[in-house]
């Protein structure tokens, strides 16, 4: 499970990044992302995410429930690449219905390097 300080939850947090935030997307995801608003000087805080998925994409809630765990568990397991200060939303797009967690892990790590949030491994 994604610990507190990593997670976004509430709705307007969601609205700011909505709205301030810039955009990057492929056929199975979408990323929206905004820096955080930090006092000069100090360390990056932690970057934090939210994940939606509609109810267009999977009708039956077991089965949204189902990708945002598997999301956040990715998502988990690579907090310590992500660069810090950042807010985030992952959105799910119709195409991720057919693709299994290894796909969607691929997808996620290019969509996170594709905004220069994943730091890459040496």
């Amino acid at each position: 499970m994604l610990a507190k300080q990593y997670r976004l939850v509430r709705k307007k947090d969601f609205a700011e990044i909505y709205q301030k935030g810039k955009s990057s997307a492929l056929p199975t995801l979408a990323l929206r992302f905004k820096r955080r608003n930090q006092a000069e000087g100090a360390v990056p805080a932690n970057s934090r995410f939210g994940f939606v998925v509609s109810g267009k994409i999977f009708k039956k809630i077991v089965l949204r429930n189902k990708l945002k765990r598997q999301l956040r568990s990715i998502i988990q397991n690579r907090l310590n690449s992500i660069t810090a200060g950042f807010d985030c939303v992952i959105i799910a797009r119709f195409r991720i219905v057919n693709r299994d967690y290894r796909q969607i892990e691929k997808d996620v790590d290019q969509l996170l390097q594709k905004t220069n949030l994943l730091k890459l491994s040496k």
